[in-house]
């Protein structure tokens, strides 16, 4: 829809890696994707989530893109800080962070930030499978037992 290719073009002049914008612009759901416990975002939704939401605005400007979240509110980042080019999405490893961070993430660089993230997924494709089979990790921290469970 033009609202979304509108939405990627945004997310690509703010810095969107080319790979990620070709995946986006011939995969783009038509909605929020929910499998488990899981949502992947349409384009327009991963907009609001790296340029308006709390904590995501943060992460994008280090850049980690968020994508996904969990039911719970916490998000699944692209981690672009390494290869900015983001040249193969095969180079580029998902993040979770919990979206009640334990510190102000204000002004914080990547390597900051990276205390606070837990890698999933090494690629993109090892995400959906992980994401399909029901083996994704949706706590950020998953050595924090919840007093009711």
């Amino acid at each position: 829809s033009p609202h979304e290719l509108g939405a990627l073009r945004l997310m690509q002049q703010l810095g969107m890696p080319p790979a990620l914008v070709k995946f986006y612009s011939q995969l783009n759901p038509a909605g929020t994707i929910e499998i488990g416990r899981v949502q992947m975002h349409a384009v327009s939704e991963m907009k609001e989530r790296n340029t308006s939401a709390f904590p995501g605005i943060h992460l994008f400007k280090a850049g980690y893109i968020v994508f996904a979240s969990t039911v719970n509110g916490d998000l699944y980042c692209f981690d672009t800080t390494q290869d900015k080019e983001g040249a193969d999405l095969m180079h580029i490893s998902i993040q979770l962070f919990s979206h009640e961070p334990e510190a102000d993430l204000k002004g914080m660089n990547a390597a900051q930030l990276s205390e606070f993230g837990t890698t999933v997924a090494h690629h993109l494709e090892e995400f959906l499978a992980k994401m399909l089979r029901g083996t994704l990790q949706t706590d950020p921290d998953p050595d924090m037992l919840d007093d009711d469970e």
